[in-house]
């Protein structure tokens, strides 16, 4: 085999409809012991949209995260290795998400994945993105360190908890003093101030978070009915005065949205004491994710009964123009 290089005749851009099976293969081979229902739903849309013509184009009339850009490795007619990029648009400028980085167990330790990462980093920089971003999970060392080798820095880490209503059982603890309401107009700039603390933009444009869709008002209310998007508002107050927010957000994919506002002082009592209430409410009878900073009142969610399911690492490599 060619010693693996970005010009390795062995690499080389993915051809949506002839590859987007095999890089489904791939990526569940090389991920299965992590994959989540997320993940499992991404695949059967890679496979459906291989099949399927029709699907595939609804899929990106939908803007369904589908790889319609990237490359992939391959030697023997096999493909081994598979890079995907993805536009996103943060603060009205165009980066590039480099995501699925996936070798073939056999074809390891040889280089082909840094050769994918920097074949990617350069098709970015050609394209006038000015950044390029990817996630990696915390306890993945030895790509963390490829990346930071890559001169990707670490801008971020996020944990991911999850909760299933079905069979879920309260914590018992003393809630005293605390009041559960709906959401009044008047606590919005409290609500939008906890909002930009705990989902900064500098994450949240990678996040399926549109804040403005939480403002109450009419010309929202009507947005989100004209596009079907449901969300609800619960509010914990102490003596009449708000100290946590908890929105939830339906989803097309395995897990609704739950949304978690509240300051540093009352998060263990808000997570513990309000989250419960939410998932107690019957508002849905599907799991739940919650995204929060890593390594912020962990103890606190597993009382509440979440279980975590990942930390991310947020890392950015800037590019020269």
């Amino acid at each position: 085999m060619v010693s693996p290089s970005i010009n390795s005749p062995n690499l080389r851009p993915i051809d949506i409809r002839k590859d987007l099976s095999a890089i489904a293969d791939l990526i569940e081979l090389c991920f299965r012991d992590h994959l989540d229902a997320d993940g499992q739903i991404y695949l059967e849309q890679m496979r459906r949209a291989a099949d399927n013509a029709h699907y595939f184009t609804w899929a990106m009339n939908r803007k369904l995260q589908m790889p319609v850009s990237g490359y992939v490795w391959e030697d023997c007619g096999q493909i081994t290795g598979n890079v995907s990029l993805m536009p996103v648009n943060k603060d009205g400028s165009r980066v590039f998400m480099i995501a699925n980085v996936a070798v073939h167990p056999d074809y390891r330790h040889l280089g082909i994945g840094r050769a994918l990462t920097e074949k990617a980093l350069a098709y970015s920089q050609q394209q006038g993105s000015q950044s390029a971003w990817l996630q990696v999970r915390d306890d993945n060392l030895e790509a963390t360190h490829i990346y930071s080798s890559l001169g990707f820095v670490e801008r971020t880490r996020r944990s991911t908890w999850i909760v299933d209503p079905a069979g879920y059982s309260p914590p018992t603890l003393n809630t005293s003093g605390f009041r559960i309401g709906r959401r009044r107009k008047s606590d919005w700039p409290q609500h939008t101030s906890w909002l930009d603390v705990i989902y900064p933009s500098d994450i949240r444009w990678n996040l399926p978070m549109n804040q403005k869709l939480f403002k109450p008002g009419f010309k929202q209310a009507v947005w989100r009915f004209l596009n079907d998007f449901n969300i609800h508002h619960w509010v914990a107050r102490l003596e009449q005065h708000p100290v946590g927010v908890v929105s939830w957000t339906s989803s097309h994919l395995a897990e609704d949205y739950l949304w978690l506002a509240t300051a540093p002082e009352n998060e263990p009592q808000v997570i513990t004491y309000l989250l419960p209430q939410v998932i107690k409410s019957r508002i849905t009878r599907r799991p739940m994710s919650l995204n929060y900073p890593a390594g912020k009142a962990d103890v606190a969610f597993i009382k509440a009964g979440f279980v975590k399911q990942n930390t991310l690492i947020w890392m950015e490599k800037k590019l020269p123009p």
